[in-house]
């Protein structure tokens, strides 16, 4: 009989679609450790197969320090699965002894290559933008105020993204929670920030968070940002890569020559 281990309680696993999570559709309900209503599904087949799968693509669950896509994994004898802050064990046998999983992970670091500094992801959320407020502050007006976020999440670490101008895992852009591994690339406009959870290496300083800069950063932070078809600004995007109000005059120009070719029409 299957079962799923939480600290010190023991719960057999019935047939059929457990509901793990904080809502009250849950039918392995866990308050306070950070998941949502319906986070994740365990069920089990007739044949004896377990399989987990996260409720959707915007929740991040992990089994054995891997993620788990949509169409979910299934399970053996000592698995770990995580997800928030919590983690559960499965058992095949609750009399059988659990897999040594080895040491726990060092601490982790986003690495600026160009700059050959290393930021610690020593927050629960560690965010990265233009804006002063930001723990990483990327000086490029490319990159969105709030662009992005590496969160603490199931033993691991994951990538968010917040901004409108696009962030990449390794060349591809990314839409939804991201695991990070071993030596991912963050890219962040013309940026790259290493993951890594490696000792430094020789020249790599480490660096606080938010450290900040001057009033140059400052007036840097609260420009609008550049993308490729426009800037984003609080009323829509721009047509091209400056600001909205340098299309002022632009659109007044057409606006002028169509009431002329209208009044030359009509005459």
């Amino acid at each position: 009989m299957p079962f799923l281990q939480y600290g010190d309680e023991t719960r057999e696993l019935p047939a059929g679609e457990t509901i793990v999570g904080s809502g009250t559709q849950a039918a392995y309900r866990l308050s306070n450790v950070d998941l949502s209503a319906r986070h994740f599904t365990v069920s089990r087949a007739a044949d004896g197969r377990v399989v987990v799968r996260p409720a959707s693509s915007q929740q991040i669950v992990v089994v054995n320090g891997r993620q788990v896509s949509h169409g979910g994994v299934p399970l053996e004898h000592g698995d770990v699965i995580a997800a928030g802050a919590v983690e559960l064990v499965y058992l095949e046998d609750a009399a059988r002894p659990r897999p040594d999983r080895g040491p726990a992970p060092g601490p982790a670091f986003l690495v600026d290559q160009g700059e050959r500094v290393a930021y610690p992801l020593s927050k629960k959320s560690v965010s990265i933008g233009r804006d002063m407020a930001s723990h990483v502050v990327v000086r490029d007006p490319a990159v969105s105020r709030f662009h992005a976020d590496v969160r603490a999440e199931a033993g691991q670490f994951v990538l968010y993204a917040q901004g409108s101008a696009g962030t990449r895992i390794n060349g591809h852009d990314i839409s939804s929670p991201q695991l990070l591994e071993e030596g991912d690339e963050i890219g962040v406009g013309a940026h790259a920030f290493r993951f890594t959870r490696q000792p430094l290496g020789p020249g790599l300083k480490p660096v606080a968070l938010g450290s900040g800069g001057g009033e140059q950063d400052d007036a840097l932070s609260r420009r609008e940002t550049e993308l490729a078809l426009g800037a984003v600004t609080g009323t829509g995007r721009a047509v091209s890569g400056g600001s909205s109000r340098s299309l002022a005059p632009i659109v007044l120009a057409a606006l002028v020559v169509i009431g002329l070719v209208a009044y030359f029409l009509t005459r």
